[in-house]
């Protein structure tokens, strides 16, 4: 009778242990794809309310096959953002075609807005070089040319268009536990979107079928566990055009420094020149 008790209790203990080893594995008990979308999602209301403060840095590689020839495009930018309308940040673009082999076209500049990018303080030298003017200008770009970057709707259109979202995975990130998330971001659904903020962009580019021009496109997003917050953005892209066009490359976001309050003061420069 003992022996039998005995077994009884080594089969009740295995079983505890095989259910808590089995809970230890990603995913048991813990947030879905879903609920880390959302989660990132009030996290980012609630740092865009508070005033937080954070750094970015874009980096784009495109590669853009035509009949002509091949053009390579890079873009890179870092700044920082005090929310919700300051914003400051250094800007590099590069130009590279197969026609003209070895010759690199680029344009840098500083830019500074303080009132969301309704206008804004440039600086560069290819544009002094153009203007004639030296230091920084103050502007209101119009309207669709605004090259402010909105951190809150980008990522609330991230967590609310991501369709499928699947968890792959936890990794370390600068010291930091994340959750690993892709989403699929249709194509068409980005368009309509950006159609409702600029309704004219349709007749610029004489109503073309844009939506199946940019394709469905597969994003990963890192989510901080601690925060909720996101720190990094990543995708890839190719799509064809149409025989012997074809649009390739990548787009990465990496987010840092979120504080509740700004270290820095971001103003309007002292010293600036007026648009004409």
């Amino acid at each position: 009778m003992r022996h039998g008790r005995g077994l009884k209790r080594r089969a009740v203990l295995l079983g505890l242990t095989l259910l808590l080893c089995v809970c230890w594995l990603p995913g048991c008990g813990g947030r879905g794809a879903q609920e880390w979308l959302e989660a990132c999602a009030r996290a980012v209301e609630e740092h865009s309310r508070c005033g937080g403060y954070l750094r970015f840095f874009q980096e784009s590689d495109t590669s853009l096959a035509l009949e002509a020839g091949t053009l390579q495009y890079r873009m890179r930018v870092q700044g920082e953002i005090v929310l919700p309308d300051h914003e400051r940040y250094e800007y590099r673009e590069e130009l590279e075609s197969s026609t003209r082999p070895g010759e690199v076209e680029s344009n840098s500049f500083s830019y500074l807005t303080v009132e969301g990018g309704k206008t804004a303080f440039v600086t560069g030298k290819g544009l002094e070089e153009k203007l004639g003017v030296r230091g920084w200008i103050h502007y209101t770009p119009p309207a669709g040319q605004s090259r402010y970057f909105d951190y809150p709707r980008m990522i609330g259109l991230v967590t609310a268009m991501g369709r499928n979202p699947e968890l792959l995975d936890h990794q370390e990130l600068e010291g930091a536990r994340c959750a690993h998330l892709a989403v699929t971001l249709e194509g068409r659904e980005m368009v309509e979107s950006i159609l409702r903020e600029d309704p004219t962009l349709s007749q610029k580019l004489q109503n073309m079928d844009l939506g199946s021009l940019v394709g469905d496109v597969r994003l990963e997003i890192w989510i901080e566990e601690k925060s909720g917050l996101p720190l990094q953005l990543y995708l890839e892209r190719d799509t064809e055009w149409g025989e012997g066009l074809r649009n390739t490359g990548t787009l990465k976001f990496r987010f840092r420094d979120y504080l509740r309050e700004s270290p820095v003061r971001i103003e309007a420069p002292q010293s600036f020149t007026e648009a004409g």
